[in-house]
């Protein structure tokens, strides 16, 4: 398994440095990112895909979480509340 993250990374890594609007590239690296406990790096890959698509509700929870392994509770709380706010609307 951590050599399929391993590869992962680097086939996401080279996404992004081949087309760095590529938001799913982002998304999905922060998602690895996670389950790695990685979580600076986490909320900074979820951040620029908020910064790409800031409707993305799932990036928002996603941050979220990495803040809050962080004990960033401000931050945490911001971002869980604005991702309920874009599920309401319909945004994922």
């Amino acid at each position: 398994q951590n050599n399929e993250y391993a590869q992962a990374l680097r086939d996401f890594s080279r996404a992004i440095q081949i087309d760095p609007g590529f938001l799913l590239a982002y998304a999905n690296r922060a998602a690895i990112y996670m389950d790695k406990h990685k979580y600076p790096e986490a909320a900074a890959d979820f951040s620029k895909a908020v910064q790409i698509y800031p409707g993305f509700s799932k990036a928002y929870y996603g941050r979220g979480v990495a803040y809050l392994n962080m004990n960033n509770l401000q931050q945490a709380n911001l971002d869980f509340k604005k991702a309920e706010e874009l599920q309401k609307k319909g945004l994922r």
